[in-house]
């Protein structure tokens, strides 16, 4: 599974284990909780070994998260 981060600082992508929307809400949700210095997308890919890509924006990812709204959403294909 693909997992895009978007944020107005840096779009960032990563690859993991298949989870569904809402165990992907929780798992942001508690890497949002650890994260104080670091970014969420990197406090996330240690907590659940995911693997950062290069950003590549026409890759098809499977999930993307909106870490300025904490939206989380399937993208239109």
């Amino acid at each position: 599974m693909i997992v895009e981060f978007e944020s107005y600082v840096q779009d960032v992508q990563c690859f993991g284990k298949a989870h569904s929307v809402l165990q992907l809400r929780q798992m942001y949700k508690q890497a949002k909780r650890y994260a104080s210095d670091e970014p969420i997308p990197i406090v996330f890919c240690r907590l659940y070994s995911f693997e950062l890509l290069p950003y590549d924006a026409e890759l098809h990812v499977d999930v993307i998260i909106d870490c300025d709204t904490d939206y989380i959403y399937v993208p239109k294909r």
